[in-house]
Parts: C-alpha cells; sequence; structure tokens
C-alpha cells in the first residue's frame, strides 16, 4: 500500500485499487499485480509449485472460460506427445532389488 501512496495515489484511487484486495494486505508483491483490463488483483503462478497442479489450474481455467480452441489445441499436443513415446524405444527396466533371480541364473538365462 505504501508504494502505491509514494506513487501518488490518492485516497479515492487508493480505494478502488484495494476495494477488491482482502485485507490485511500482506501479498507477496513480486507475484501480485493489477490486471487493468480486468479491474482485479491477480497473482501470478507460483514459481515454485508443482507443474501438475498449475497445469491442472489451468486445465480448470480454460474450462470455465469455455476455450474450447485452446482445450482442443492442449488435446492434439497431448496426443502428439503420446504417439511419440509409444513410438520411441522401450526403455530397459532397472533389475528389482526384489527379484528372485540370481546374477548367476539371469548370466545363463
Amino acid at each position: 500500500v505504501g508504494s502505491l501512496v509514494l506513487t501518488g495515489c490518492d485516497r479515492n484511487m487508493l480505494s478502488v485499487l484495494l476495494s477488491g484486495l482482502p485485507k490485511p494486505y500482506a501479498y507477496d508483491l513480486r507475484r501480485l499485480y493489477f490486471d487493468w483490463n480486468a479491474r482485479r488483483w491477480r497473482l501470478l503462478p507460483d514459481p515454485h509449485a508443482h507443474p501438475e497442479a498449475a497445469f491442472t489450474d489451468w486445465l480448470e481455467t480454460l474450462v470455465h472460460q469455455r476455450d474450447t480452441s485452446s482445450l482442443a489445441g492442449i488435446g492434439e499436443l497431448a496426443r502428439d506427445a503420446l504417439a511419440r513415446v509409444h513410438v520411441a524405444a522401450p526403455r530397459q527396466e532397472a533389475p528389482s532389488p526384489w527379484s528372485a533371480t540370481t546374477d548367476q541364473e539371469a548370466a545363463q538365462g
């Protein structure tokens, strides 16, 4: 809030800007920004968050927005990635430590 005052925001502007931001105003300023088009505060994604969780959140946002074009594009990218994985040579699995086969049996077999 202090930086808004220092930049010259008067009481009315502060009231407008802070109206959609719940108190206490203890936010990570490196991730918080005001979306002027939407007239609301938004948080940038946490760079340390689990990528799958962030992707799931993004998908939910696209569903909520009914953005079928983006969802279809993501589906195409996922199908292409799966096809490339299936075409790639299968990897050798490491022997299981629980396997009953001994090194000598493995050499004979």
